[in-house]
């Protein structure tokens, strides 16, 4: 099993540090080219959510990714400390093609086997879990 968190400050910098840090995990981990897309993006668009709708770009406030990696499963937690409500996410309608925002949760919830969305009782910001299937048959490739 391979598991590490990795913390971010909510600047723009951060975002392609984050990629290139979590590529290279995820690719360590013996993720296969189909894998590592399924799960990069979700987590892309969640650490994007998390930076400007979160933390709003305040730089002392943390973005924290935690990722376990075993045989069966990819578990990915993505924690702000922004103080959003969650309430909008119950009503809202699915996001049209055109649209310029609302594609991140669409693209998460498609994506990830199981989706969790919740508010972090500690930091009172949003806390998105993901569960990938590492054993689904598409999914079972030559490794990276």
């Amino acid at each position: 099993m391979n598991k590490k968190n990795f913390v971010y400050p909510s600047e723009l910098a951060s975002e392609e540090r984050m990629y290139d840090q979590i590529k290279e995990f995820l690719i360590e981990a013996g993720l296969t080219p189909r894998m590592f897309q399924k799960v990069m993006l979700p987590i892309s668009e969640a650490f994007t959510n998390a930076l400007v709708h979160g933390n709003e770009f305040i730089a002392d406030k943390k973005i924290i990714i935690s990722i376990t990696v075993n045989d069966d499963v990819v578990l990915v937690d993505i924690i702000d400390e922004g103080e959003g409500d969650l309430s909008p996410l119950k009503y809202r309608k699915l996001s049209g093609p055109l649209e310029e925002g609302g594609r991140g949760i669409d693209l998460m919830s498609k994506l990830a086997d199981r989706l969790e969305i919740r508010k972090n009782d500690d930091s009172r910001g949003w806390w998105i879990s993901m569960t990938f299937d590492r054993n689904a048959h598409e999914y079972k490739q030559k490794q990276i």
